[in-house]
């Protein structure tokens, strides 16, 4: 999920606004007016929750593609398809829906796919032609506008002497026509159904007493206030253990080394946490790993992927308190 997410950041910063990994610094006399009751983008997520996103591009239209070899979810409300093409190389093409509407702007060029607004970054537009010579492989993304409001985004890796961009452009028409068809949940035999699957990340704002009116919606992450502190809760799929420690951090007693990413428990449930520029982030599991194929690794053939919750924040017992009432949610 984080390759997936470390990706769009990457290639399509300044085509969005905020997304779902987003965590504004927030001021509290401002939340209000910045989230209010009406915010559209409650109902906007609601709506691309609901929707099967592997169910968007049916495996017979990948086929044009090349030979498939795997399809399947490799994130919140992501799917990703492996293909082999019949001429050479390979195509790798992931495609997600998220919240924010298309903004525009920055790197890359404005287009149209069919009616729909959209924004397409190539690696013709940050790269020479000399370093895209020595590169094994061609790479495209590019975000479409739906249209009840958020957008779909596609990322596009291939061997040489196939354009990415066309792939993700026919991917793009080929999603829109899917759309008018309203694919839901279940719709996809190859979508992992799991706990997280159409969860919504602000369901615990009610076990905490919160409203709507100062609360950020997205698919896959909350932003809220609790006792006054900023908190957010995202779901996604992880590794289940902590990162490594590389290099090893020296303990700040002298005395050997620490973790970066110390176990810790909440409720019944133990993960990790990790700590940046003043803020704990907690990643704790909410039930038993679960094989996602389209993220197999052949360094790693037995990896599983664990639903889990993060919440991050300043105070940690919030952050503790915050994610006994999510993971109530999950019993």
């Amino acid at each position: 999920m984080r390759r997936w997410l470390a990706l769009v950041a990457v290639l399509l910063l300044g085509a969005v606004g905020c997304g779902d990994d987003a965590a504004p610094e927030w001021i509290p006399d401002l939340d209000a007016q910045m989230y209010p009751e009406d915010n559209p983008e409650w109902d906007i997520a609601a709506a691309l929750r609901a929707v099967d996103v592997c169910a968007l591009i049916p495996w017979p239209d990948l086929d044009q593609f090349g030979a498939v070899r795997a399809v399947g979810t490799n994130g919140i409300q992501a799917c990703y398809a492996r293909i082999a093409t019949r001429t050479e190389g390979h195509v790798d093409l992931s495609w997600a829906l998220s919240t924010p509407p298309l903004s525009g702007g920055g790197i890359g060029h404005d287009r149209r796919i069919g009616a729909a607004r959209a924004w397409l970054l190539s690696d013709t537009d940050n790269s020479t032609p000399e370093e895209i010579e020595r590169t094994p492989y061609r790479y495209c993304a590019l975000h479409v506008e739906l249209p009840p409001g958020g957008t779909v985004s596609f990322r596009v890796d291939s061997a040489k002497g196939i354009e990415a961009c066309s792939v993700a452009e026919r991917a793009a028409e080929i999603v829109l026509r899917e759309w008018e068809h309203h694919p839901r949940q279940g719709d996809s035999p190859n979508t992992a159904r799991t706990s997280l699957t159409g969860a919504d990340p602000c369901a615990v704002l009610a076990a905490l007493g919160i409203g709507r009116k100062g609360s950020s919606p997205g698919i896959q992450r909350c932003g809220f206030r609790y006792r006054g502190e900023r908190i957010g809760v995202g779901y996604e799929y992880d590794t289940g253990r902590p990162p490594a420690d590389v290099p090893p951090v020296p303990d700040p007693s002298g005395n050997g080394y620490r973790s970066n990413y110390p176990l810790v428990t909440v409720g019944n449930r133990t993960g990790y946490r990790s700590e940046s520029s003043g803020r704990h982030s907690y990643y704790l599991p909410l039930g038993a790993p679960v094989d996602l194929p389209s993220l197999a690794d052949p360094a790693s053939p037995n990896q599983t992927w664990t639903p889990t919750v993060t919440i991050d924040g300043k105070d940690q017992e919030i952050i503790a308190a915050v994610g006994e009432a999510v993971l109530a949610l999950f019993d």
